[in-house]
């Protein structure tokens, strides 16, 4: 089982845990949410003009 492998190797448990947290901030967090909002936002100004 995955969890008996993670806690026989700390190290690896610790990289998958840092791995996990930037690629949450990096898909989730605030910067993120506001380039989404800003391309819908973009997208739906461009709708408009036509």
């Amino acid at each position: 089982m995955l969890l008996n492998h993670l806690a026989a190797d700390p190290r690896r448990a610790g990289a998958m845990g840092t791995a996990g947290r930037h690629r949450a901030v990096r898909e989730f967090g605030w910067g993120a949410v506001a380039r989404r909002t800003l391309d819908v936002y973009e997208s739906v100004m461009e709708l408009r003009k036509n």
